[in-house]
């Protein structure tokens, strides 16, 4: 098959992946259906795509945004350049030649729109954790658009910490994170088999729905990294290291906030952190 210019198309399934990128493309079509359906895209949909890789996700989702748009934002130049021609007669679809992590979300997107993605493993936390807060961690007063939505595939085992429940010893600084945000469903696990190359362990899609918190989410994020700077021991004893605190201060603190100080920080609810950074701020904590 040839394009107009009578170059050969590229192959959606042609190259190799890069295991320094972390590229397992997703090759089996029901998961691709089901992560597309899962995202529930209206046809005037704004999508961001991160990692398309071979395009196989961002064809169907080109089919289901048609009135919109698919921003595919891939690193690997090869694969981008690739994309473009694969792409070149489809107007609601777009490659952008860049690491995601280096680009700032206000050049991406600027209305409302929705995150759809085969996550490589090795950047899962700090995407997620980029669209969570924004451009605006570390510039004070400025901001950038939160997605509507992420619908994402991630390591099972990363799947399973995402959405782990007070208690549980998986639950962590994301997880709580998440929370405040939003809410977040495990949706299927995928075999490795469904990818190319076959990653040596499962996956899972994981659907999150966002909406702006009403807590500053620094705030939190800067008292969360006390309580869970040493999971194993308990509260008290990690907010103290943490904040400079005696541990009598700290247990001061969670006692007024009305958690037992005794626990450890997977053990605590959303409330239980928002309840303790509003006790910690009333009595002027400075590293909050």
């Amino acid at each position: 098959m040839k394009t107009q210019k009578g170059r050969p198309k590229p192959n959606l399934r042609r190259g190799v992946a890069k295991k320094s990128l972390g590229q397992h493309f997703l090759v089996d079509p029901v998961m691709v259906n089901t992560l597309v359906k899962t995202a529930q895209l209206a046809p005037s949909a704004r999508v961001l795509e991160i990692g398309p890789g071979k395009g196989i996700i961002t064809k169907d989702l080109a089919d289901a945004v048609p009135e919109g748009l698919v921003l595919a934002v891939e690193k690997d130049r090869q694969l981008a350049e690739a994309l473009r021609a694969i792409f070149s007669n489809k107007k609601n679809v777009k490659v952008v030649i860049k690491d995601i992590l280096e680009l700032p979300i206000s050049d991406l997107l600027d209305e409302p729109y929705q995150i759809v993605a085969n996550l490589p493993f090795n950047i899962t936390s700090p995407v997620i954790t980029k669209f969570l807060l924004g451009d605006y961690r570390g510039r004070s007063g400025s901001s950038s658009p939160l997605p509507q939505q992420m619908t994402l595939i991630v390591q099972k085992e990363m799947a399973e910490r995402l959405v782990a429940k007070p208690g549980n010893r998986e639950r962590g600084i994301l997880t709580v994170l998440l929370e405040l945000f939003g809410q977040i469903e495990y949706i299927a696990t995928i075999e490795p088999e469904a990818f190319f190359p076959a990653p040596e362990v499962k996956s899972a899609i994981v659907d999150i729905k966002l909406t702006k918190p009403q807590v500053d989410p620094l705030a939190l994020l800067t008292l969360l990294k006390a309580g869970f700077a040493n999971k194993r021991r308990q509260l008290h004893n990690s907010l103290a290291g943490s904040l400079r605190l005696s541990s009598n201060q700290a247990k001061d603190l969670l006692i007024a906030a009305g958690v037992n100080p005794q626990l450890r920080a997977e053990d605590l609810t959303l409330k239980n952190w928002l309840d303790l950074l509003k006790v910690v701020k009333e009595r002027g904590g400075q590293n909050v």
